[in-house]
């Protein structure tokens, strides 16, 4: 998910806890298929993000936090870990090769992103 998604998506809660109608940032309003498509691609990511984390909860047998958290930062692809007490190794380090393969998926997911691009490159004129 991108900032601008996330900031979308923050100004658009902002309007409605106000009373407004509209989302406005620097005094420009905010289309409504803007905003439904932000939270669209939030409501996508969360699912997909808490999906694959109990995915993992399952296949790896280890506690929520940790699991949570190594599933978010390969999302956010930021490379950060809990680790395992005793091991140089990141927690992902220790995960079974399907474990591994949802983790790598993650890290996909979050370089490549979830929305559709506007203009994708085979439509892309020469």
């Amino acid at each position: 998910m991108k900032t601008t998604t996330f900031g979308v998506t923050v100004a658009a809660l902002w309007a409605t806890v106000r009373g407004q109608r509209d989302a406005v940032i620097l005094k420009r309003r905010l289309a409504t298929e803007v905003v439904a498509r932000a939270f669209f691609i939030s409501l996508i990511a969360f699912l997909t993000l808490n999906g694959i984390a109990v995915l993992l909860l399952v296949s790896e047998s280890r506690d929520l936090l940790p699991t949570l958290f190594e599933t978010t930062s390969a999302f956010g692809t930021v490379g950060l870990s809990t680790g395992q007490p005793g091991s140089v190794l990141s927690l992902s380090g220790h995960f079974s090769v399907t474990g591994k393969l949802l983790i790598a998926i993650m890290m996909f997911m979050g370089r490549v992103g979830l929305s559709p691009s506007p203009s994708p490159w085979w439509a892309a004129s020469a």
